[in-house]
């Protein structure tokens, strides 16, 4: 399973800021704003400077977070017994895709998270205002679980097609999934992963693939391996 970085995982918590402050400030406009509680710093929130830098704890003065607010996680599973979490997660309608189809599973054992990766994302969007440990971005909002992945195992087109179509159907007001899909065996490298814009010989249709976007994972695999390859094919580069 291929991750997103850090600057991603960043990005989703201040667009969760960001609707927070927003909902606020719409009290002022004249509309309706679902209630809920502001949050307070945890024990350990003076290292969470991700936080610090999205203005969350600003927004979490005035909000953190609704209820009546259900996010959809799509991801590793969660630790279904975790104590930041305890009482905000959907268990009757949380599902596993990893077959492509939604199995439903009120005991969490199904879309337990056995990687990690889930659970951690959790804790950015949701991680509880109980005073111990870590706050989320949004820590009174409730979590639909959808698992798409296990130890070892690519996320296929068929359980991301299986979560989202699930995830439409479920009453979510945000959803978030920190994946790449894995479209499977190629039979080849996949050519973004070696191309280096530096290379003449590199240039032409390949290229094209890379103007997705400056965040693309596969435009910053082609950076990554670019400077490789300059180092090891230019002259007087041994030793760097």
């Amino acid at each position: 399973m291929r991750q997103p970085g850090r600057i991603a995982r960043t990005f989703i918590a201040a667009t969760c800021a960001a609707l927070a402050l927003a909902a606020a400030s719409a009290g002022g406009a004249g509309i309706a704003v679902l209630p809920g509680s502001p949050a307070t710093p945890d024990n350990l929130s003076s290292q969470q400077w991700n936080l610090e830098m999205i203005g969350a704890f600003q927004a979490q003065t005035i909000t953190g977070g609704s209820p009546d607010v259900r996010v959809a996680l799509i991801d590793s599973g969660i630790d279904p017994g975790h104590p930041e979490f305890q009482g905000r997660i959907d268990t009757a309608n949380s599902v596993s895709c990893i077959t492509g189809t939604p199995v439903k599973d009120p005991t969490g054992a199904l879309w337990r998270d056995n990687v990690g990766h889930g659970t951690h994302v959790a804790g950015l969007i949701a991680a509880g205002d109980n005073d111990f440990g870590t706050v989320g971005v949004a820590p009174n909002v409730e979590l639909l679980i959808v698992k798409v992945t296990d130890p070892g195992l690519p996320i296929t087109p068929q359980a991301a097609a299986c979560a989202f179509k699930y995830v439409s159907q479920q009453n979510v007001d945000v959803a978030n999934a920190s994946f790449a899909v894995d479209k499977g065996a190629t039979g080849s490298a996949d050519p973004l992963d070696f191309f280096c814009a530096t290379d003449p010989s590199d240039a032409g249709p390949v290229s094209m693939g890379l103007l997705m976007g400056p965040r693309n994972p596969a435009r910053r695999r082609a950076r990554r391996w670019c400077r490789v390859r300059q180092r090891v094919e230019s002259p007087g580069s041994a030793g760097r």
